[in-house]
């Protein structure tokens, strides 16, 4: 964080464990490891999850 000069990246943990938490469950739950790509665009909550973490990250950055 120090490298980008702001400690307001921790602000983005919690999205980045829940996007962690999501893909685990959806691969021990659902079955559905065999194809990641699926994942990152089929399910909505962790797509959702991902552009609101890219979002914050760009403010934090560039804002």
């Amino acid at each position: 964080m120090a490298k980008f000069g702001t400690h307001n990246l921790g602000l983005t943990i919690p999205f980045v464990l829940f996007g962690i938490l999501r893909y685990l469950y959806l691969v021990h739950q659902k079955g559905e490891g065999g194809r990641p790509e699926r994942i990152l665009v089929g399910d909505v909550p962790f797509v959702l999850n991902l552009l609101v973490w890219l979002g914050i990250v760009i403010l934090v950055l560039y804002v």
